[in-house]
């Protein structure tokens, strides 16, 4: 008995494992060091269109490198976070920079994780507040890498501005698309079970519950909490 129990327990760990997603996020929008910078008091965005669910793990910031840079156009920091663009609502939370914190670095962006949040498939604005940015005025924006995370997100759209609140803005920018360095986030695909994958998953759970009625009318009790709790760890960025 105690091998089938080890074997139905493992079944279980096992699927668990097999559903669990990746733990390493990409940066959706990577800012390299950029010339003149843009002060601008107000809010920026950057629309995107999720194809397929992802988690956000991270928010971050455009500071070109230079913490002083997180002090923003107004002087009172940085506030980024993810909006739907049809509801104008922020999805997830949202994130606050300033001068002499301490950041994660990447290349140009300071970055702050978050508890992770799944963006379904629809239409997002990743926005920032009073962010010094970078404005290739009009010209294809060289100093930004994009990564779509293999197609789970399509980029449209050139931009948005034009509130001094934290809110969706609701101007849309004329020029090049993703043509501002200014708020940015990291992401993974989300996991989502396929169908034979929960076929394992299912008979797993079946073949324990069974166990475990047998265990408890021998009136030994079981438990796979402490299994559970030892595969349970955060999602790092």
């Amino acid at each position: 008995m105690n091998r089938l129990l080890g074997y139905g327990g493992g079944m279980v760990l096992a699927a668990v494992v097999l559903l669990s997603g990746p733990a390493k996020a990409d940066i959706v929008y990577q800012d390299l060091v950029a010339p003149n910078l843009q002060n601008i008091v107000g809010a920026l965005g950057l629309d995107f269109t999720v194809n397929q669910s992802i988690q956000v793990t991270a928010l971050g910031a455009f500071d070109n490198g230079v913490n002083a840079n997180l002090g923003g156009s107004a002087g009172t920091g940085v506030t980024v976070g993810i909006f739907n663009v049809n509801t104008g609502t922020l999805v997830g939370p949202s994130v606050f920079f300033q001068a002499g914190g301490i950041y994660l670095q990447i290349g140009a962006d300071a970055f702050q994780s978050v508890s992770p949040f799944v963006l379904g498939p629809g239409l997002y604005s990743i926005v920032s507040l009073n962010d010094d940015n970078y404005n290739t005025q009009g010209a294809p924006n060289n100093f930004q890498v994009l990564d779509d995370l293999s197609g789970a997100i399509s980029f449209v759209g050139s931009g948005r501005y034009g509130t001094l609140s934290f809110e969706l803005p609701t101007s849309i920018d004329s020029g090049p698309a993703n043509r501002y360095d200014a708020g940015t986030f990291a992401a993974t695909v989300s996991a989502v079970p396929e169908p034979a994958s929960m076929t394992i998953l299912g008979s797993a759970l079946i073949g324990f519950g069974f166990l475990r009625r047998r265990r408890r009318s021998q009136g030994k009790p079981i438990a796979l909490s402490d299994s559970f709790e030892r595969l349970r760890a955060p999602n790092h960025f």
